[in-house]
């Protein structure tokens, strides 16, 4: 499995592919907690980590993650 950068062009497609993956497993998110954070997790959550991914065989983005220096584990 190869490892990739996002650029901002691909924020779209992660905030479609946290949407599906957070219907699949988070049954206690309602529709409007959903609608709720999905321009959040676009506009401010993704901007605020260095982005990696892992693509299917075509090139489709089908995980993801983001790190940040901020954390401190000593604050856990």
């Amino acid at each position: 499995m190869t490892i990739y950068s996002i650029e901002p062009g691909d924020y779209a497609h992660l905030t479609n592919l946290w949407e599906r993956s957070a219907r699949a497993t988070h049954d206690f998110l309602s529709e409007d907690d959903i609608q709720f954070f999905r321009p959040l997790i676009l506009n401010e959550y993704l901007p605020m980590v260095k982005l990696f991914c892992t693509q299917n065989p075509q090139g489709v983005i089908n995980g993801f993650i983001g790190l940040s220096d901020d954390y401190n584990k000593d604050n856990s």
